[in-house]
């Protein structure tokens, strides 16, 4: 019987099947879109450089055949072997390379395509959870998170997490219905996250172990279970000794008791702010809540987006203070768990689903939490898929009794991000402004109290205070910022994309010699990928240059810091023997501008109105 018999049948039997399969068309069409469009950046470059070492070596060495990474921060054995990743990602990439020649969109393409195929398992796991609707908002939902669209097109591990998060929930489903296939599932999709990323592996056994002893001994025999725990152990212990991962951790930071609370916290406000908003919910509530005599659970609510609005002032802050941050991070969390259960219990939703999802949802960032020392982004973009089915649970539940506001909460979540920075702007809106209080704060807290809270010194405080209140303005006015992600997500993968390592690619391409060489302070590794130049590093406190060409980022910084070192490199070493050549190109301060993560992501460079980006050219001298 030919595979696409079923879906001709259900879209004959039901047309809302044939329109949700027209919307997953329409939705992955902009995703396969400029996959070549914006430059490899640092980490993709590193991904593919490895592959070449594959591919050159046989086993992933720093060396692609001709010469040595150009990484600043190596991370190799003493054999020479790539231990900072697992190697799973780096193998994908090795044999895209290997069928179809190693460019950005073969670099790309394999993550994209493992993206893709999640899809209809993330249709399954969540049609079985809530049904055919709650399954089709899932996916269309999550088609339409800007973040998780960006990640799954880098030659990185993302789309690789998504996929193994989407497993995992499917094999706790069987697993929960007491099906064998689910400890093989269940083995599959955790070794498969581990060799992705070993912290949100963490997270996840992490949560499913809260889950198993809170909800599921009950339904799963704890022998298979431990059976099935010891596979995953013997499968990916060995990574764990050979790449030393105890003292990696150390290496990054000390563990201590207020971290994993900020790190919870910094997760929940990402959420928040770039995934699925929530923190402006407890706001609407506030008022049907006070009505029905429920006000001191409306007021703990309340707690959710006023503690959002500090923490993201605080984190934003240069040295942030770390206790405190861990107070508002424990408190935003302890919260938002007790508010999204009650939330559950109001709308009626599936009990069992409830206690699966809800554990594994936030039991795995409590995971990464304590196991990680790093609380990026890029590392909670793998259970992106699982708060999407949440969201779709929730939306298709409310729209049985309130279609008019779930359709205003959907055109408005994809449509911008006021949702998102609602708690945001009306803190903005408020009559006065941090800088307002500084003769209150002055008179009212001493100095020691105020270097407690923000970590400062007393005599910094007494210096700099009318600065980081300056600073805590500016942050908030730009989380306060309406914007249209898809939008300029769309601009993106359909127009050119002219950002300055991007115009620099463009210009050697055609007006670099072969044989020539270009030195450059932080972006070798991705030049490395495009050009056939020789790679020398540069330092300000060189005494000569020797290179053809030369690439510094920003060049505003170095054309303009008044330090001994920047202006001797600058004015006597630079510019009296290279020429100076502007590019159709911003020269962006923020030299990350082209990395998936949603705080640095720059869509359109070209409408910055900065200085034009500089390359140097060695002058003919006689």
């Amino acid at each position: 019987m030919n595979i696409l018999t079923p879906f001709v049948q259900q879209c004959r039997e039901d047309s809302g099947h044939f329109i949700f399969l027209i919307l997953c068309v329409l939705a992955v069409i902009p995703a396969v879109l400029g996959l070549d469009h914006v430059a490899l950046w640092d980490d993709e470059a590193q991904t593919a450089f490895i592959a070449k070492g594959i591919l050159a070596n046989g086993l992933p060495v720093p060396h692609d055949g001709t010469h040595f990474i150009p990484d600043p921060y190596p991370y190799y054995n003493e054999d020479l072997m790539w231990v900072e990743h697992p190697w799973l990602q780096f193998y994908i990439t090795a044999l895209s390379f290997h069928l179809f020649g190693a460019t950005p969109v073969t670099a790309r393409l394999p993550f994209l395509l493992i993206s893709l195929c999640s899809l209809p398992l993330l249709y399954a796991t969540a049609r079985r959870l809530g049904g055919t609707n709650v399954a089709r908002v899932t996916v269309l939902l999550l088609l339409s998170i800007v973040p998780y669209l960006l990640h799954i097109r880098q030659c990185r591990y993302y789309a690789i997490l998504c996929f193994c998060v989407v497993w995992g929930i499917y094999a706790c489903l069987d697993l929960q219905e007491g099906k064998k296939t689910g400890f093989l599932h269940f083995t599959g999709a955790m070794v498969g996250l581990f060799y992705s990323n070993p912290a949100p592996f963490a997270g996840f056994m992490f949560a499913f172990s809260i889950w198993y002893l809170a909800f599921g001994r009950s339904c799963i025999r704890w022998k298979p279970l431990a059976f099935t725990y010891g596979a995953v152990f013997l499968m990916t212990f060995p990574w764990f000794i050979y790449a030393d991962l105890v003292n990696r951790r150390a290496t990054h930071a000390e563990w201590n008791i207020a971290n994993p609370f900020k790190y919870f916290g910094h997760y929940l406000v990402d959420l928040n702010t770039f995934i699925l908003p929530f923190a402006w919910i407890p706001i609407v509530l506030l008022f049907v809540l006070w009505r029905k005599g429920r006000k001191m659970e409306s007021l703990l609510f309340l707690m959710i987006p006023i503690t959002t609005v500090w923490f993201r002032i605080f984190v934003a802050m240069p040295n942030h203070p770390m206790t405190m941050l861990g107070i508002l991070g424990g408190i935003l969390g302890i919260t938002t768990v007790f508010w999204v259960y009650r939330m559950w219990q109001n709308v009626s939703l599936p009990s069992s689903a409830g206690q699966l999802l809800l554990v594994l949802a936030f039991g795995s960032l409590v995971g990464m939490s304590i196991a990680s020392p790093l609380d990026s982004f890029r590392y909670i973009i793998g259970f992106v898929p699982l708060w999407a089915i949440i969201a779709a649970m929730f939306l298709t539940t409310l729209w049985r009794r309130a279609r008019i506001p779930v359709t205003f909460v959907v055109v408005m979540m994809i449509g911008s991000n006021l949702l998102h920075a609602a708690p945001f702007v009306i803190a903005r809106a408020m009559p006065f402004s941090f800088q307002d209080l500084e003769k209150v704060m002055r008179a009212t807290i001493p100095p020691g109290g105020l270097s407690r809270v923000v970590g400062r010194s007393s005599e910094q405080i007494q210096t700099r205070l009318d600065s980081y209140l300056t600073k805590a303005d500016r942050n908030l006015a730009d989380a306060a910022r309406i914007k249209t992600p898809y939008y300029d997500y769309l601009c993106e993968v359909t127009l050119p994309y002219r950002g300055p390592t991007e115009e620099v690619i463009r210009y050697l391409d055609q007006y670099a010699q072969t044989g020539e060489s270009i030195a450059t302070d932080n972006t070798a590794l991705m030049l490395d990928f495009y050009i056939d130049l020789k790679l020398e590093p540069v330092s300000i406190k060189s005494d000569t240059l020797t290179s053809d060409w030369i690439y510094i980022k920003p060049h505003q910084t170095f054309a303009t810091m008044p330090t001994y070192w920047m202006r001797r490199f600058y004015d006597e070493i630079l510019t009296p023997h290279y020429e100076k050549i502007e590019l159709e190109a911003p020269d962006l301060q923020n030299v990350d501008y082209n990395l998936p993560d949603p705080h640095l992501h720059v869509f359109r460079p070209d409408l910055e109105q900065v200085p034009r980006a500089v390359i140097f050219k060695r002058k003919n001298d006689k």
